[in-house]
């Protein structure tokens, strides 16, 4: 066989093999904003938050995005045309691919205060846009954490079948970052935390694959505090930050080693010892 033949059964070969999905997610290294879709820009979704930006490092951890909403963005505040509830919900997003097996995966750090909502309602978003092979949207899978109304302090889902949101049973973890990851499975809405899967949403419709992510906050200015006496605007400025996987120098989910990957640097060492003794 000649060289170009093999050359060419090598190509076909590899051209034949699947698309390999993995993280999707956008970095926060350098962070440009728009007011309108654009590409490598994160543009409004529904209206602007009052602070969108990237930081160097926050709490231990390398190119965060802090998102930030204030009491003067409130409802009762904004012009007549956003005077909905509906741009309460403040944020961007950013256009991104990915078909079945391709995952969004952020961190988000939780202070200990927000376990309290007399210090203020938090509510903080990850979201995506999926769209079928026409490119209609076709879901909005969405993860986040929320400490307003019944249920206090908690991680949520929100399942497309139902049009509602899911509280999730499992313990907030304070001061500390927690990893959410969105799946799309082929057939399902798959959600984990801090890597331990929790819920998972068949309601997918004709969903083919990813259009964008989105990082929103909801703007709780014209909300009642918890004793439902005076409004507090003040206490509804809140900022969370945020932290992506696939950035080269900051934080992903690292596997414990298991006792082979710990076992093979030890034999490579042996290896070497007894050549060099030869």
């Amino acid at each position: 066989m000649s060289k170009a033949s093999s050359f060419f059964l090598l190509v076909s070969s590899i051209s034949s093999l699947p698309l390999i999905a993995g993280n999707i997610t956008p970095d926060f290294h350098a962070i440009t904003t728009a007011p309108t879709q654009a590409p490598v820009v994160w543009y409004t979704d529904r209206y602007p938050p009052a602070v969108f930006a990237g930081l160097p490092s926050y709490q231990g951890v390398l190119d965060v995005l802090q998102i930030g909403v204030s009491a003067a963005d409130q409802q009762s505040s904004r012009p007549a045309i956003y005077s909905a509830a509906f741009y309460n919900t403040q944020g961007r997003k950013y256009d991104t691919s990915g078909g079945a097996g391709s995952y969004v995966e952020m961190l988000l750090y939780i202070p200990a205060a927000w376990g309290d909502p007399s210090n203020g309602f938090v509510r903080s978003d990850m979201w995506a846009t999926m769209v079928d092979s026409s490119y209609a949207n076709s879901g909005f899978p969405i993860i986040d954490f929320m400490n307003q109304g019944t249920g206090g302090a908690r991680y949520r889902v929100y399942d497309n079948g139902l049009g509602s949101w899911v509280n999730l049973a499992v313990p907030v973890v304070y001061d500390a970052w927690t990893t959410f990851r969105l799946t799309f499975t082929g057939t399902s809405f798959d959600y984990s935390i801090n890597g331990v899967a929790v819920y998972s949403d068949p309601n997918i419709g004709a969903t083919a694959g990813f259009s964008n992510v989105m990082v929103q906050d909801y703007n709780f200015g014209s909300a009642f505090d918890t004793s439902g006496s005076v409004n507090n605007p003040a206490a509804y400025d809140y900022s969370a930050y945020w932290a992506s996987s696939n950035q080269f120098d900051g934080p992903t989910d690292i596997p414990e080693p298991s006792p082979a990957h710990l076992l093979l640097p030890a034999l490579f060492l042996i290896l070497i010892g007894r050549r060099n003794a030869q």
